[in-house]
This record gives C-alpha cells, structure tokens and sequence, in this order.
C-alpha cells in the first residue's frame, strides 16, 4: 500500500459540527438501529428540530454524499460505514458496523495509513493522504478527522486522476525529451510579444548563442527576426500555412541563413506560445544555385568539349535518368538526343554495360566522391576504351540531386601504355638477365633506382641493400661515381662509352670494368643507365700472357746462349784454378779463389736462368706434395734456424699428383727462403697444404712487412727484385714450373704478412 499525504482542505459535504455526529452515531451503534430506521425517525421528528431528529438529518447527507465515509469509536470500532464505503470495502454494512477496523482488514497494519489513523486518534489532529491498495492497484484520498468519540474517515477513489496525472506527467517528459533531442532548431516564444520561453541546443549553436542569453528576450531584440510588427506578420504566415516557409534569419555574428520553418500554436502555463521548428537549408540553396550555374556552364561547353559529357538525376529506388548530355556524346554514340534524354541506363545502354555502370553509380553515391573507372564502350566506329569520371552532386542535407560524368576517350592511350608495357617488360628483362653489370642512378644525386643481378653478385651487395642509396655511402669506389671529366662528355654527347676503371666490391676486393652510361628519363626524371664490364680475368689473363710471353722469351734466349755462356766460364774457371794451385804466386791465391766463387755464382744464375726455357723437360711421377715438404723440412728448419727463425707446417690429407720432384722442390725452396728472408727475427712462416674445389692448394705464408702495391703487378717478372742481392729470378722460375705442371702461383698480402697459393688442379680420373 502506498500512501501520499495532501494538503489539508474540508471534508466533503460539509459535515459540522462533529460532535454531534459522533453522539448521533455513537446512539445507533448502541441501539442496533439501521440507517433506514433512522432516516423514518428523522422525518418523523422534523417539525420539532429535536436534536434527535437533527442527527438524522446529517445521516442522510452522510448517505447521499459521494464520498466514502466510515466512523471508529476509540477502540477502533466501526460505528458507522455509509453505502459508498461499504462497497469500496467489498462487505455489506452489517458485517462492518461494530466490528474491529484491524480485524477486518489486517493488511492495512504496519502501513502509511495505519500509522495516521492512530497518530490522528492519539493526538486528536487530522490527517490528509493519498493511498494506493497493493491489493486492488487503485488510489484512494483520505480525509481522518478526531473527536472525543473517535475518528470519521472520508474517502475516494482517485484513481482515473491519478493516471490523469502520470499520463500529463509522461507527455511532458516526452515532449521535453523531443524538444531538445531534436536534430532541427526548434524555439517556443509568447504569441503576443515574441519572448523566447525555452529553445533546444541545435537552436542555440546554429544561431551562436548561449541559452541564458536567449530566455526572456524577444526575437526582435536578438535581431534574429525583423521588428515586432513585421515578426507578427511572420508568426501569421507560418501559422496559416500548411507548409514550411523560407525565412531570412541572422545569427549572432550577423551572418545571415536560409530557413525552412513551419510553426504551430500551443498554450504554455495557460498562455498562448508558438511552436517552431526549422531546417537549415542555406547550403541546399548554395548548392542549387551553383548547380544553375553549373548547368549553365555545362550547356556552354557542350559544343566544345572533345569528352563525352552528361548529367545523371539520382531519384528514389535506385534510379538513374539522364537529364542533359554533351553533343559529343551523341555524336560518338551515334544516337539523337530524344533517345537518350529521360531515359535510364537500362534503356539507352546493353544490360551487361548498363548493369555495369549502375554499380559505379551506387559506388559513387555511397563514398560521397569523386570516382574514376574504365570500361568498354561500344560505339558505331567499334569499341572504345574510356576512363569515365563521376562526381556526385549532393544538398546540404547528404542527399543527391545529380551525377555529372565525363567520358574520356583512352584508346589510343592504352595502346601506347601497353606497347610501352611491354617495351619495358623487355628491357626488365634484358637488364636483370644481362651477364653485364648494369644500374640506373639518379643524375642529380647519384642514388641508386635500380641494379641487376649480376651487379648484385659481383659487389656482394643485395639490391635491398643498393637502392636508394650511392656508391660512396656503400664503400664502392670509382666507376660507380660520377667522375667530373665524365660530366663534360655527357653534357655534350649524352653518353660516354668504354672508360676502363678501377672499382672496388663490398668485400673490398679491386676489380677493372669498361664502364659506359648513358643519360635516360625515367618518369620526368633524368637518370644514368651504367653498364659495366668486368674486364678483371681478362686484363689478368693478358698480363699473364704477357708475363708467358717474356717467360718464354727468356727461355728461347737462355736455350740459345746459355751453354755459348758457361763453356768459355769452364774453361776460365779451369785456368785460374791451375794458376791458384801454382806455388810462386801462394800471395794471390784469395784472388784466384774469389773469381773462382764469382764464375760458380754466375753459373748458378745461368742453371736458374735455364729453368725458365719452355722447352725443358720434366720427369712427372705420382707424388705426394706433403712428402716432398716433409723431406724438406731438416733442410728448411736449418735455413730458419740460422736467422733465428721459427717455421709451422700444417699438412691436410692430400690426393698424389703428378710432379717433378726436383722442380717441386725447387718452388718451394724458392718461396721459403723468400718468406724468411722478408720476415725480422722471431718471425713464424707456415707451410700449409689443403683441399679446395677440386685442386690441392701449396700455401707459403710469412709474417713480413707485405708488398706495396706498386710491386704486385711485376712479382714473377725476371730480374725484378726488391731484395739488394737477389737476382730477380726465384719467382719468375716459381711461375714457369708452376706453367709446367698446369698450377697458377697467386699472392695475397697486406701490412701482417704476405701468402703465396700454389694451386695444382687435379686431372679427372680416367
């Protein structure tokens, strides 16, 4: 049970004073006697205005009242219940009347009213509320007024009142929540004089005001509107109209907008307001003046424009109607301007292209831009390739009015792109499968664009790891740089053909190429397209013969003369030793001796000298390199002992190869004593032998100083020595037995020391 207390008012039909009542009440409870009983008597009794017959009087009125009225005495009970009451209360009267109030209705203890009834019987004050029964769901009001005899209990059902007032109270709330969670501007102002009563948010932000700057204030006074008298003239037109009306209306800042506003009269607090509700259309009416002029300019180029031009309205359900095309249009289509004006798609193109299109339409309505596709046309001179442009016109609001489209004709473009295409498929082709090495770098900079394989393998570098960046900032040297006498060429003939140059890869290693570049545009840009050569094998293999040339040289003259040369050495040799021997000159015997040791050193130069004829014959067998080293060995740690001197041999299993043992040991000899002669005291040299792709590499490494650059290119060629008593031969004898048995001698060094490889392939069994 729920009960709300009211205001306190007089109780229904005006019963005064209550004491009287309660005696007249408390009297029929005590004689049993019945309302109808008593209204007899009062009637009876009415000429004499007895008390008796006064109190019937007022139970009558408690009889005819509407109100539900029932009486406790101050045991609290019922001394009188009316027929009103009785039937609220769902009991005949007589199981009311002298029974406990509680008794008859249990569930009202512990409640609202249960606790009014007693504090009003307590204290002898009134009581006003408002219940509603959790048993029935309706809503009584109770009027409880004290006595010395007890209580008189009005009441009503006040239920259609009630729900009268929740229904007044929702309305309220959903007009208020729809007035200011509207998306359009809405105002309610006084009809008489234009004061703004209360405004929604959008109201306040289009017009740049803030809420409390508004309320009370006139439309007028805001400059939102004309003065009063033409704003009453405003008020009467949108009130007559059915339909929204334009107005001019200035915000804030004084920028003026465009309205749609339609209006209705409501009664507010019982005063008469109007209701307005408004859209701004300022850019729709932007827009439809700039599609005027558009049109109109549209219409003044159809005459000139080479591209196919028209215009699309977009109306409900996904239709399409051609409004205007260009003459160039119809003349390419070959079709008359009433066969393709009002008509759609479906009906003017075939229904795989019109079906086609219309998805490019709804494409370009739903991303609200400017889309570009291609497509094939099909016209009287054959089939077109086009790129059509499509641009949505849309109304402030995001609603479409039109699509304006614009066909270009790309056939001859794509024919050219594809035969471009594949012009460039070949070159791709031809660049990343040359044998050659070829880039492509940037004029302005020198950044790479792109690289080949080949260039990729032969500089160590991956082409993620080129582009983008320039020689320098790789490390690689020389035909790779934009030498500056290279500029002069290339301004002048745009090319520059066959320059020989060092360069160097990644690794380091120093290689010789025949560069040749050319200037090409990629893209608008200016690039240099570089095809190098490498020329290092091939210039190396020249020196090589060259270096066999003289070799072979030396050994046609040394075949020639030497035996013309040690024949008449003999025979001096012999006589100076007879006259050594004589006993009257013993004080020139260290003469004799000494051109004795000479004439035995020149011959030894004339038997090395001899080694390098090309025709000297040589005794191969099946040896084993490790075990002719091993039978060098006393010989060699006696030579490094006597410099003080330490020698490492690191022999790998090799396969037996064949060898003339005494050239063998003769080229090993030879670059020994080269290593310890090229190293201080203390120092270590290395004899290794090993395995590497197919051949058995002889490696003879020393800790010396190295051998300058400059000297590199002459080691092997007779009579070049860096050494104050060398001969210049021990190399130059080490490359002819290395020709002789199908080895290559190559040497390695740097500021730690120096390594010779003697590399003998080995035959491929039979």
């Amino acid at each position: 049970m729920v009960c709300r207390k009211t205001p306190k008012q007089a109780p229904c039909g005006g019963l005064s004073p209550l004491n009287d009542c309660w005696r007249f009440l408390h009297l029929s409870y005590n004689h049993s006697r019945s309302p109808g009983e008593l209204r007899k008597e009062a009637v009876h009794r009415r000429a004499g205005r007895e008390p008796q017959t006064v109190n019937c009087e007022r139970a009558v009125i408690l009889e005819s009242i509407t109100d539900a009225f029932f009486a406790l005495d101050e045991q609290w009970r019922c001394t009188y219940v009316n027929d009103a009451a009785a039937q609220i209360l769902l009991k005949p009267r007589r199981e009311l009347v002298g029974k406990h109030i509680w008794d008859l209705h249990p569930s009202f203890v512990g409640t609202e009213l249960y606790h009014e009834l007693r504090k009003a019987m307590v204290l002898k004050v009134s009581a006003h509320l408002e219940v509603r029964s959790d048993y029935t769901g309706y809503w009584y009001e109770y009027h409880v007024y004290s006595s010395p005899q007890g209580l008189a209990v009005f009441f009503r059902d006040i239920t259609e009142r009630k729900r009268a007032e929740k229904a007044l109270r929702l309305s309220e709330e959903r007009f208020g929540t729809a007035f200011h969670a509207s998306p359009n501007p809405t105002c309610i102002a006084t009809m008489d004089d234009g004061r703004i009563v209360d405004v929604n948010r959008v109201w306040t932000s289009l017009l740049g005001y803030d809420r409390d700057e508004v309320i009370g204030k006139t439309i007028s006074e805001l400059g939102i509107l004309p003065g009063p008298e033409e704003r009453r003239l405003v008020a009467e037109r949108l009130l007559e109209n059915t339909q929204p009306s334009e107005l001019v209306v200035r915000t804030k800042s004084g920028q003026e907008r465009i309205w749609l506003v339609s209006a209705a009269q409501v009664v507010l607090d019982g005063h008469d307001c109007i209701l307005s509700q408004s859209l701004d259309v300022t850019k729709k009416r932007k827009t439809e003046e700039a599609l005027k002029i558009s049109e109109h300019r549209l219409s003044l180029i159809h005459d000139m424009a080479n591209d196919l031009l028209f215009l699309v309205r977009v109306e409900p359900d996904e239709v399409y109607r051609v409004v205007t095309v260009s003459n160039s249009y119809l003349k390419t289509m070959g079709m008359k301007r009433e066969e393709v004006i009002g008509k759609t798609p479906q009906q003017v193109l075939p229904e795989e292209h019109a079906r086609y299109v219309t998805g490019k339409y709804r494409e370009a309505l739903s991303l609200k831009r400017t889309i570009r596709y291609a497509e094939f046309i099909e016209t009287p001179d054959g089939i077109k390739i086009c790129e059509t442009t499509l641009t949505p016109v849309l109304d402030d609001t995001g609603n479409f009015f039109y699509l304006l489209g614009v066909i270009h004709d790309i056939t001859e473009q794509e024919r050219t792109a594809e035969a471009l295409r594949l012009s460039e498929e070949r070159f791709s082709k031809a660049f990343n499968c040359s044998p050659v090495l070829m880039t492509i770098t940037r004029a302005e900079d020198g950044r790479f664009v792109d690289v080949n394989a080949a260039f990729s393998r032969v500089m160590g570098c991956t082409r993620e790891e080129t582009v983008g960046r320039t020689a320098s900032e790789l490390g690689l040297d020389a035909a790779l740089e934009n030498h500056p006498h290279w500029v002069e060429i290339l301004a002048e003939q745009r090319e520059v053909q066959a320059q020989e140059v060092k360069f160097k890869t990644w690794p380091g290693a120093e290689r010789t190429g025949l560069v040749s570049t050319e200037i090409i545009d990629i893209g608008g840009e200016e690039c240099l397209l570089n095809v190098i050569q490498d020329i290092t094998e091939q210039r190396h293999l020249e020196r090589e013969m060259v270096r066999l040339d003289r070799l072979d040289l030396i050994g046609e003259m040394a075949a020639g003369i030497a035996h013309e040369i040690r024949n008449p050495m003999t025979s001096a040799r012999g006589f100076i030793q007879l006259l050594g021997e004589k006993e009257e000159r013993p004080q020139h015997r260290c003469y004799f001796d000494l051109v004795i040791q000479e004439l035995d050193r020149a011959n030894a130069i004339i038997s090395e000298y001899l080694s390098l004829a090309k025709n000297k014959t040589v005794d191969k067998q099946q040896l084993n390199l490790n075990k002719v080293i091993q039978a060098l060995m006393p010989m060699i740690a006696a030579d490094a002992r006597k410099s003080d001197k330490d020698v490492n041999i690191q022999l790998a299993e090799v396969p037996d190869l064949l060898l003339d043992e005494k050239e063998i040991r003769q080229l090993i000899l030879n670059l020994v004593r080269n290593g310890l002669e090229a190293m201080e005291a203390h120092g270590i040299l290395t004899i290794r032998t090993a395995l590497d792709d197919g051949a058995v590499v002889l490696q003879v490494e020393d800790q010396g100083p190295g051998i300058p650059d400059e000297f590199l290119n002459k080691l092997g060629t007779p009579f070049f020595t860096t050494k104050e008593s060398g001969t210049g031969l021990g190399l130059a004898v080490c490359h002819s037995i290395a020709h002789r048995h199908n080895a290559t001698v190559a040497p390695e060094t740097g500021p730690n020391g120096t390594t010779f490889h003697v590399r003998f392939n080995i035959p491929p069994p039979d």
